[in-house]
């Protein structure tokens, strides 16, 4: 290739000048590999995620030779520099958020959110993972230190430049065909490349590389769709003849109309799609909350481990009376906090990539006419909405787009302060409470959602306000020998149990508490201490924290949680075994208030009609009464209960998994399409 033999060379120094003339690509593909081992990532797509590597190496090794041949070596080490702090950020950004971060919708969310209050949880985040830090900054540290040696040899570089061009689109190319390999996993490497969802994924198979890569070309380029058009499974076909009339919790939708009036393939498929899907039954608990006043909690970081009869009586009672749910689960799903509120509020799966779900309904004003506040305004209801913290993910825009009359730090909320006038982080759920009831108590029926923030992490005395504020309750309780950040854990998330003593003691005394009902959903565990739950538990979940989540090596029921529908006025306590998530609480609530929803159009199900109820995790793994799937690894665990014969398993596997993809995938679809306002009735 025209190398220049004029320098003699060592043996001794060869392996320095095959860095200098490789070095960017040779780091890239050293980085992909420490990446991969170090966030505990399966190595069996080696050949794919080192391909992609190497052959973006090789382009920006093309790049970097257009500059003028003094500089070339600080321009790549100031490239590699900035590879390894983008990497790192990527590490901190999976402990801390559960996911890897799209470099476009990255960018957009740090520029529009406020994240100062979360400095305590970056820093925890960096001390946990500095040796991670110090793979990731290696190829910088080796630069420097044989900075002349490289600088010298890469001076008299004389590889024609498009050699590495040549050599970039070789190997790219040979990355690319490997994608249609016959690869046993779901989904495939071919549709991950094809798709701007499933980060995860993308980084573990493809690479970390090849993710930012495609985040990229589909943010310039757009997403080309396919669409899964098999809806023999779980679905009814309207013409069937039935002789019992059943009622239905569905509306006088024409999609056939609908799908004829336009050209959008993606439409068309939501409306194929939707016309197939069998509405849930109308059933005995139809319209017992009719006109009933609703409060919503989304709560944050909670986990119903914490539950207990001396130390929380309230949550233990509204936890084991009212509904009781003894199957709910809060799975993790795209940016923790801001996935699990939407799928609270919208019965919807939010998009497992950027854009970001709830954020679009704000920034694009997408209709949502099947959520609480929409539906309990056509009753009559006045709508609130609060949360006691900055404008995070957009809240102020997309609550107001769901219905509420939304108040926070920024918007009519007053935050509470210390003797200094100095703000508490985080704020007190029961502070909220207090300084918000006396603005819907007097005006039935009403409707008031809270997003609570007092369970923040992280749960330490000195970042956490309300850690401080009740750690003397936890250290004189049987909690007292636990470790710190569990203590810490309790001490933060008894604010939630002192609100609803203060909430239940207000409506008592206003004469209401039997004709209102709560509902309490927490939007994910605390994925950054799963130790809490483990010690709370006494169980061992195969991890101590989420940060490198693998969903192939954990228990699933790392996610059992709690969720109370609950009100005074109920007579009898109602269990309930069926497997359930956060994605069914909308139509189940919906169909207690006897509302007028269409249960087609929710991606979650109503958990007291008839049917299989299914919990989905993020890696589109799943839970059913028969048993739990591991999508990931292939496997199956059938329950005790399991009634499926051994020659019907694939079939029943491929059943569920079509149900899953399908409603994950219609999910994403409604959104980006705004489906909802597109709706034409008969």
């Amino acid at each position: 290739m025209g190398i220049d033999k004029g320098i003699k060379i060592n043996k001794a120094d060869k392996p320095i000048r095959l860095l200098a003339l490789f070095y960017v690509p040779l780091s890239l593909l050293y980085l992909e590999w420490a990446f991969h081992i170090y966030m505990n990532m399966q190595l069996k797509y080696f050949v794919l995620f080192s391909l992609f590597s190497l052959s973006i190496g090789f382009v920006l090794a093309f790049v970097i030779r257009l500059f003028p041949k003094r500089i070339q070596f600080i321009v790549s080490i100031t490239s590699i520099f900035l590879i390894s702090l983008v990497l790192s950020v990527e590490m901190i950004v999976r402990e801390i958020m559960q996911e890897y971060y799209q470099i476009v919708g990255g960018v957009s969310i740090v520029l529009e959110n406020k994240i100062t209050e979360y400095n305590d949880v970056m820093s925890m985040g960096i001390r946990n993972n500095l040796l991670g830090l110090l793979l990731m900054f290696l190829p910088v540290i080796i630069g420097i230190i044989f900075h002349e040696k490289l600088i010298e040899i890469s001076k008299s570089n004389n590889i024609k430049n498009w050699n590495y061009a040549i050599i970039a689109i070789l190997i790219y190319s040979i990355g690319f065909g490997t994608l249609y390999l016959p690869w046993s996993s779901d989904p495939t490497p071919l549709k991950l490349y094809k798709s701007d969802t499933e980060v995860a994924s993308q980084v573990e198979q493809l690479g970390v590389f090849a993710m930012i890569e495609l985040d990229i070309s589909h943010s310039i380029f757009g997403v080309e769709r396919e669409y899964n058009y098999d809806f023999d499974y779980d679905y009814v076909n309207e013409e069937t003849e039935i002789e019992e009339v059943i009622e239905e919790n569905k509306l006088d939708l024409d999609f056939i109309t609908m799908k004829d009036n336009t050209e959008n393939e993606t439409l068309k498929w939501l409306n194929e799609y939707f016309m197939n899907c069998s509405p849930t039954e109308k059933n005995e608990y139809t319209g017992i909350f009719k006109d009933y006043n609703v409060i919503f909690f989304s709560l944050e970081g909670f986990d119903g481990s914490m539950i207990d009869e001396e130390l929380t009586p309230t949550l233990y009672k509204m936890t084991h009376e009212g509904f009781v749910f003894n199957n709910f689960y809060t799975p993790l799903q795209f940016t923790s906090t801001s996935g699990g509120e939407f799928r609270n509020l919208t019965g919807l799966y939010p998009k497992n990539g950027f854009p970001i779900s709830m954020m679009e309904v704000g920034k694009r004003s997408l209709s949502m006419p099947f959520n609480l506040a929409e539906q309990l305004q056509n009753d009559g209801y006045i709508t609130k909405g609060y949360h006691a913290n900055e404008n995070m993910y957009g809240r102020s825009a997309s609550h107001q787009q769901l219905g509420y009359d939304w108040e926070q730090n920024d918007s009519g909320f007053v935050m509470e302060t210390d003797e200094n006038g100095k703000m508490y982080w985080p704020q007190s759920d029961e502070y909220t409470i207090m300084q918000t009831i006396d603005e819907y108590i007097d005006s039935e029926p009403f409707h008031v959602y809270y997003m609570s923030i007092s369970g923040h992490l992280p749960y330490v005395e000195g970042a956490n306000s309300m850690t401080k504020r009740n750690m003397e309750i936890i250290e004189e309780s049987k909690y007292a020998d636990l470790s710190m950040t569990t203590k810490g854990y309790l001490a933060a998330n008894l604010e939630v149990e002192k609100a609803l003593v203060y909430l239940n003691s207000i409506l008592e005394e206003a004469g209401i508490a039997d004709e209102t009902v709560i509902v309490m959903v927490p939007d994910h565990i605390p994925y950054f201490n799963i130790s809490v739950i483990e010690e709370l538990t006494g169980k061992d979940y195969g991890t101590n924290s989420l940060e490198s989540i693998n969903e192939d090596n954990i228990d699933f029921d790392v996610y059992r949680n709690s969720l109370i529908i609950w009100s005074a006025g109920m007579k009898e306590t109602v269990e309930v075994d069926k497997y359930c998530s956060q994605i069914d609480v909308l139509p189940t609530i919906s169909n207690l208030l006897g509302l007028d929803f269409d249960s087609r159009l929710m991606a979650g199900k109503d958990i007291m009609s008839n049917g299989e109820n299914i919990v989905i995790l993020a890696s589109r793994s799943w839970i059913t009464d028969e048993g739990r799937y591991n999508k990931t690894a292939e496997e199956f665990q059938p329950s005790d209960k399991c009634t499926i014969k051994d020659d019907e398993l694939n079939d029943y596997i491929e059943k569920i998994n079509a149900i899953v993809n399908n409603r994950i995938d219609s999910s994403v679809y409604v959104m980006e399409n705004d489906y909802y306002s597109t709706l034409v009735y008969k």
